[in-house]
């Protein structure tokens, strides 16, 4: 495990030297491919990952996620699209919520920090099942997806249909 741990470190490393080296050369996307080619991805994954990339976000959030038991593909839809290392941070901090590793993965992907966790905390007395907290607290920056569905209420809507209709509120 230590050994792995290193070659995290050092992979880590030099992927944040190839974009400070290469970032006045080529776009991020490019170094965003180029940081993860040796790595196994096939194109489709490389794609996926590094598409719409505006920093090196998307890599370092991927090498972050190496060691902590997800999917190639729960790393991927975590990852893409990251603009910083809050999706991880979401992800590492949504432990001990009740979560499976998939509904941490669609609560946290496109964060900008910890919202989404301090929603879906703040949805523990609502009538809603984790999957339908997940569904309104994913991707939220404020606390508005909780007083929308709790203003929500009267228009005759499910609590799923309630959830769906405040998301990103």
């Amino acid at each position: 495990m230590k050994t792995q741990s290193s070659y995290v470190v050092l992979l880590s490393v030099f992927v944040l030297s190839a974009f400070t080296f290469l970032d006045h050369l080529q776009s991020p996307p490019v170094i965003c491919v180029l940081a993860v080619k040796e790595s196994g991805l096939t194109v489709k994954q490389q794609l996926n990952l590094c598409s719409e990339a505006t920093s090196d976000a998307p890599v370092r959030c991927f090498i972050y996620s190496t060691d902590v038991g997800m999917t190639l593909d729960q790393r991927l839809r975590l990852c893409q699209q990251a603009n910083s290392d809050a999706p991880f941070r979401c992800y590492e901090n949504a432990i001990n919520r009740g979560l499976t590793l998939d509904q941490r993965t669609q609560l946290c992907r496109k964060a900008e920090s910890t919202a989404p966790n301090q929603c879906f905390d703040s949805a523990v007395n609502l009538p809603l099942t984790n999957d339908e907290r997940v569904t309104l607290c994913g991707e939220t920056q404020t606390d508005e997806p909780i007083l929308c569905f709790n203003n929500s209420a009267q228009i005759g809507l499910t609590t799923s249909q309630r959830a769906s209709l405040c998301r990103k509120s």
